[in-house]
């Protein structure tokens, strides 16, 4: 599997019922910075409690993302959180799921774990939606791939193996980074 690599901050958003947390890689909460990522996650993901990890990128005012490190000005924000969020709206792009209604999804495979994930989330289009990725072995479509999601203004894309189970931390087995 390929799957876009975005020029983020990586998230994971904890629901349960009405309630929403937003984490970054580290596990810092920074909910109160993310108000419109709580408010995508009620919106747009139909289940009572999961935890859902994706890539939250900084969008501008025509819909393109901007550098990881414009959209970093909101993670440690104290003051002028709503003033912020208009100016660097975000737009997020889960890619993998670790809890669900009361089940540790850790041992299961990716490709297992995305299907999972697509049941469950109403993409919101621009806003909330699923990782962009291709599901393929050939080389040339991949390629493609890449060079599309470059055009994209991303970073490149990750190769994934479809069977892998959940790997915690920065530098996953299983996934491969291919950036310019």
């Amino acid at each position: 599997i390929a799957e876009y690599k975005y020029d983020g901050a990586r998230v994971q958003c904890h629901k349960k019922n009405e309630k929403v947390w937003v984490y970054t890689r580290r596990l810092e909460n920074v909910t109160a910075q993310f108000p419109d990522i709580v408010a995508l996650i009620k919106e747009g993901i139909k289940s009572n409690e999961c935890i859902v990890e994706g890539e939250a990128l900084g969008i501008d005012g025509y819909g393109q993302p901007v550098p990881f490190q414009i959209l970093s000005q909101r993670v440690h924000r104290k003051y002028d959180i709503g003033k912020t969020a208009k100016e660097i709206p975000v737009q997020v792009n889960l890619f993998d799921i670790v809890y669900h209604e009361g089940k540790t999804l850790f041992d299961r495979p990716l490709k297992e774990r995305r299907e999972i994930l697509e049941k469950f989330v109403k993409p919101i289009p621009g806003k909330l939606q699923l990782a962009k990725q291709v599901v393929s072995d050939d080389a040339k479509e991949l390629e493609k791939f890449y060079q599309e999601a470059l055009k994209a203004r991303q970073e490149g894309v990750f190769l994934k193996v479809l069977d892998s189970p959940y790997v915690f931390g920065r530098h996953v087995e299983g996934w491969y980074k291919i950036k310019p």
